[in-house]
Order: structure tokens, then sequence, then C-alpha cells
């Protein structure tokens, strides 16, 4: 009975951190500022860009962008197979839940639709 507390106890730790990280990339701490700008403000940049440097601007943002979505894509995929080889361990199902989760985060960031 210690044994499976114990496991327990360690599964929810880990699906803490888990989702730590997650809302961690979806919900800035309230301090923060993000200089990503709105969409409206970047179809206006892009509409009145004309210098160099403009466009500059525009192509950095989406090259950042870019390295978010693939540390993201990573970091599920990391997350999608340590999901499986628990599952194998314990069967409990929200291994199969949160695994399924993580795939189709991967599915949508490596190829949107």
């Amino acid at each position: 009975m210690k044994i499976m507390m114990k496991n327990s106890a360690s599964l929810f730790v880990a699906y803490l951190f888990f989702m730590g990280i997650v809302l961690g990339q979806v919900m800035p701490l309230s301090g923060e500022t993000s200089e990503k700008p709105f969409k409206g403000k970047m179809k206006e940049m892009i509409e009145s860009a004309k210098t160099a440097n403009d466009h500059q601007a525009i192509a950095k943002y989406y090259l950042e962008e870019e390295a978010k979505a693939k540390a993201l894509v990573s970091e599920h995929q990391e997350m999608a197979s340590w999901y499986k080889e628990r599952r194998q361990i314990n069967k409990t199902t929200i291994y199969v839940h949160n695994r399924k989760h993580c795939e189709r985060l991967v599915k949508y960031h490596c190829c949107p639709k």
C-alpha cells in the first residue's frame, strides 16, 4: 500500500510539474510584458512596411515564433514518449489522455491546417 501511495504521489508531482511548464508557456506572470505584437498590429505592420528594417522586424518576429513552436514540439514529443513508457508499466488512463494531448499539440504545431 505504501509503494502504491508513493507512486501515486510521484505521479501527481510529475503531473503538476508538466502542467506548470505548459501553463507557464501560455500564461505569463502578471509582471511580465510580452513583446509579441497583436494580430491586428502585425497585419498593420505588414501592410505599412516600406523599409528593409520594417521587413526585417517582421521576419524576426516570425523566426522567433518558429523557434518557440519547434521548442514546444520537442518538449511535447518527449512528454508523449514518457507517458507511453509509463503507460506500459502502469495501466492508468491519465497516461493515455496526456500522451494523446501531447501528440495532438505536436501534430498541430508541426502541420497546421
